[in-house]
């Protein structure tokens, strides 16, 4: 069912954009008002559309509102569901699946959900813990293909498998997204070359990684031996009756009319990808799957799911014990208290897209938001408009919530380095996939200015360097060789974990070709000189 509420919005806004046109070039501050605006009334020409399977109770009624406007201003499209007591109390989508095709989305269109993937790849590796037995602290080391796994900065028998889900193993962050499916081949050489080595000490530091999830997908074939897509279908998908989800689904005809196109921030049509590693962000789903899957982790029956995972399983895929993060993070779940309440988020963003879930169990409330769009919200600290919407919703029924959690965003704690820890010279080498090396060499001057060189490149400034502890970071232009055509300058990730006289850490590659994006890191080792 298609409703129309959204084009009585628009009237009002345009009726009031057009009160003030006349005044702008007499009063330019209303430029400001103006930017709030929608830049074209879809109210008066075009009719956004809303298919409601749920339709929102009057708490929600400001939230939509927002959703409507957003849609209005340029987001394709946008849906949203809530569950609170077991109960579906909203479902709908906003807009578009398709901006050329004038395709309207729906609750069943399919979506890459980005890092929402991790999620579900974390519940894989429970689902081993129940049927084969499998400890969560003992050595990955114990289960994986050690073929795959390079031993940099750490042993992989000093790696817990509970480290690997909790991004504590040392893994370097990374991907690739692909416009085709790549081969099981391919993905080994990936993992060879890129995700198998271990850039910091393990155990020592938390650092979000796409790779330390390829390394759970790892193990869950390795211990199951069943491929990962066929195990996540047969342990998690088909339970859950999430006949919608999958992998590598782009690739699939039945379903090429049924996927969401994705868009740039700037609206750009992003073509299909698939991401590499599948276990860190390559999943797909629909906002009905991920309702269920939401269902499923508040141990709500309601909806008729089966109960594959024992309560005591589920509570402890959502104990954040992870003393290492920044921000709470364990087990596939980044976790907030706020005002008493426990929030628990499992997001992502990928091209064109991005992705949330969130729980809250105190109010048996979850909440599951999908857009196909990487647009934020300038006036809500640039975060997406998915992390909005759910902020707002969890505030209906929690007044005082969204103060909270955007007071305690705000007042993170940024623990810096004093200069003596960083000051001065360090060399080294960066080892690239293939095992060569070039010298790097590294200068933290008295300015704070970070100066590096890479072989025989020209010295280069480490531009927006972060001294939080426990890793350093920035970005710089340099040439970094890969296994893949692109011998110019590119854009670089600098990540770098300080341990006395001694440095590790890698830095990644971010770059664009025909065939795809990559973010591929290569290993950085680094010896402080004496002053």
């Amino acid at each position: 069912m298609i409703h129309d509420s959204s084009s009585k919005v628009m009237e009002r806004l345009c009726h009031i954009k057009a009160m003030f046109l006349r005044h702008m070039l007499f009063l330019p501050s209303l430029s400001l008002i103006m930017a709030g605006l929608p830049s074209k009334c879809y109210g008066q020409t075009e009719e956004i559309p809303v298919r409601t399977i749920v339709s929102p109770s009057p708490i929600h009624k400001g939230t939509k509102e927002l959703i409507q406007i957003r849609v209005s201003e340029g987001i394709p499209g946008f849906a949203v569901g809530v569950i609170k007591s077991g109960e579906i109390v909203w479902q709908e989508a906003y807009g578009w699946s398709d901006i050329e095709g004038k395709s309207p989305l729906s609750s069943e269109h399919i979506f890459p959900i980005a890092s929402v993937a991790k999620n579900l790849t974390t519940h894989g590796v429970l689902s081993l813990v129940e049927q084969y037995g499998l400890d969560l602290d003992r050595s990955a080391g114990e289960f994986l293909d050690r073929d795959l796994i390079t031993e940099l900065a750490g042993k992989v028998s000093e790696i817990s498998i509970r480290d690997v889900l909790n991004m504590t193993a040392g893994f370097p962050m990374g991907w690739r997204g692909c416009s085709s499916k790549e081969p099981k081949s391919e993905m080994d050489t990936i993992m060879k070359n890129y995700g198998g080595l271990i850039v910091f000490p393990p155990g020592e530091m938390f650092h979000y990684s796409n790779y330390s999830l390829a390394i759970a997908q790892q193990l869950i074939e390795d211990v199951s031996g069943i491929p990962f897509e066929r195990f996540m279908e047969k342990n998690l998908f088909s339970p859950l009756e999430m006949t919608r989800s999958g992998y590598m689904i782009y690739d699939n005809e039945k379903y090429s009319s049924e996927r969401v196109t994705t868009y740039s921030r700037s609206g750009r049509r992003v073509l299909d990808e698939c991401g590499i590693p599948s276990g860190g962000a390559g999943a797909f789903s629909t906002l009905s799957d991920l309702l269920r899957y939401t269902s499923f982790h508040l141990g709500n029956d309601k909806l008729g799911q089966p109960k594959f995972l024992d309560d005591k399983m589920l509570k402890s895929s959502r104990q954040s014990n992870n003393l290492l993060a920044d921000e709470s993070y364990a087990l596939g779940w980044w976790k907030r208290i706020i005002n008493g309440d426990t929030l628990y988020i499992s997001d992502g963003q990928g091209s064109g897209v991005t992705s949330l879930i969130y729980l809250v169990p105190s109010l048996d409330l979850g909440i599951v938001c999908l857009m196909n769009s990487r647009k934020t919200e300038p006036d809500w600290q640039n975060r997406p408009l998915t992390a909005r919407v759910a902020t707002e919703i969890i505030e209906s029924y929690r007044p005082g919530f969204k103060k909270a959690l955007i007071d305690q965003y705000m007042d993170q704690p940024t623990d810096h380095y004093q200069k003596e820890d960083y000051l001065g010279k360090w060399k080294g080498f960066l080892r690239y996939y293939d095992d060569r090396r070039d010298s790097v060499e590294l200068d933290f001057q008295n300015d704070g200015d970070i100066h590096i060189k890479i072989g025989n490149q020209f010295t280069t400034l480490v531009n927006f360097p972060s001294f939080q502890k426990p890793v350093i970071r920035g970005v710089f232009d340099a040439a970094i060789e890969l296994d893949i055509d692109y011998p110019n300058d590119h854009f670089i990730n600098f990540n770098l974990f300080l341990k006395g006289s001694e440095a590790h850490g890698y830095l990644m590659s971010n770059i664009r070709t025909q065939s795809g994006v990559f973010g591929l890191p290569n290993y950085l080792y680094l010896q402080r000189m004496q002053k």
